[in-house]
Formats: structure tokens, sequence, C-alpha cells
């Protein structure tokens, strides 16, 4: 009996040291992990964190050149402060949020930035994405939608000299668009490892012409989702979109 209370005893010790260990890793694990510059680099550039491996000013300060972060003073200023915004520098892309979750996501984190709207008033198709040839980045296949408001004609991405895909969307007379179900106005998924992108017209209806009501972007697909605000039409007004790189 003594030694069945030991052995029980035992138990009940490596019980409570393995609640100990799981309740000490989960509580880390939902700790909120804020990465920082390197020493003696800066921190922030206007309200953006700029975290290792980007960096601002010394070349210690970023992994390579296509980490390199520029704080630019932004000239649309309306207060006596300054405002600034970081760009990556190699890219000439304005940067709004670096998202790093953790220790181990240091290099794989997505990075949220600015895109073009293109419109189509001449029919034709101009506006591309900062293209990320050769540098360690590309556009979030899972985080982003290719978006095209218009009816009536085909929505085409261009990469290079190709078609990569694209979508088009039935008209509705009320003018109201909805992306999710294909009225005035589509969405589509882009493909992996894409680094450079522009939007086009293939398919033209009868008698019926492009306008500046016609256009076409790369989001990020949550923050569309999330402000119905600035969604779909409400876009028209915006002329820059966020996109979210890789």
């Amino acid at each position: 009996m003594q030694s069945q209370a030991v052995h029980m005893m035992i138990l009940l010790l490596i019980f409570l040291v393995l609640l100990i260990i799981y309740t000490c890793a989960a509580a880390a694990a939902q700790e909120v992990y804020y990465p920082k510059a390197k020493p003696a680099c800066q921190e922030k550039c206007g309200d953006v964190f700029i975290p290792y491996a980007f960096g601002i000013g010394h070349t210690d300060c970023y992994l390579d050149d296509w980490f390199e972060i520029e704080c630019n003073q932004s000239s649309k200023t309306t207060s006596s402060a300054p405002d600034y915004k970081p760009f990556l520098k190699r890219a000439q892309l304005e940067v709004l949020n670096i998202f790093i979750g953790g220790p181990l996501q240091a290099f794989g984190g997505p990075l949220q930035a600015i895109g073009p709207v293109t419109f189509f008033c001449n029919g034709t198709g101009s506006s591309q994405v900062a293209n990320l040839t050769g540098s360690p980045f590309v556009y979030s296949q899972d985080k982003n939608r290719f978006t095209a408001v218009s009816c009536g004609f085909l929505a085409v991405m261009i990469s290079g000299d190709f078609v990569v895909g694209g979508c088009r969307s039935v008209c509705d007379d009320k003018k109201s668009a909805s992306c999710d179900i294909g009225i005035n106005c589509c969405q589509t998924t882009i493909p992996p490892y894409l680094t450079l992108m522009g939007a086009s017209l293939l398919y033209q209806g009868e008698g019926q012409k492009p306008n500046c009501d016609d256009y076409a972007f790369l989001v990020d697909k949550d923050w569309f989702e999330s402000d119905r605000s600035s969604s779909a039409h409400a876009v028209k007004s915006r002329r820059h979109v966020p996109v979210v790189l890789e």
C-alpha cells in the first residue's frame, strides 16, 4: 500500500510539472512579439515600426539593399508637424506596415504596401504595381485579390508579355457592385510568385466602350473585406489601395 501511495505521489508530481510547462508555453505563445530595429538604428518612420531585417540609415541597420527603408517627408503634409512615410528604397514602394509575428517568422512575415488603381479611361490599362523582379519579395497569392469594377469586359492581369489571369462580371443597371457574387465587380486569385502585374481589357461588348468608371486593382483581401466603406465603387476616389508582399 505504501509503495502504491509513493507511485501515485510521483505520478501526481509529474502531472503537475507537465501542467506548469504547458501553461507557461501557452502564455508565451499568446504574448505579442515586438521585433526591434538593430541597436542605434532608427526604429520608426512616421507611424510605422521598422524591424530588422528592414532598416533605415547605415548599411548595418538592414539585411541588404532590398530591405533598406527611406524615410521621406510627405508632400501632402497639412499640419505644422512634418509627416514621414517609409519606402522600400530599391522598389520605390511606400510601406504601410511590416508584420512580423514572432522570432521564427523574422524573415517570412508579410509587408503591406501601396498599390495603384488602374482606370480604363482610354480602353487600356497602364498602372502597374511596383516591379519586384530580382527582389526577395513577391505579391502574396493568399492575401491579395485581383479586383475589377466593371461589367461586360474581361479584365486581365498582365505580367510582362503574358496574360496570367483575369475575371469578368455580369451587368446590373442598378450599378451596385457585389464583388463576391460577380455583379458589376469580380475578383480572382493571382498566380504564385508574382513580381510584376498590370491590368488591361481583352474583351469589349458590342458597342460598349470602357470609361473612367471601369477600373481594376490588386488589393489586400482582408482590408477590402473588412472596410466595406472603401470597397468596390468607393475605391474610385482613393487612387491607391493596400497590397501585401511576402
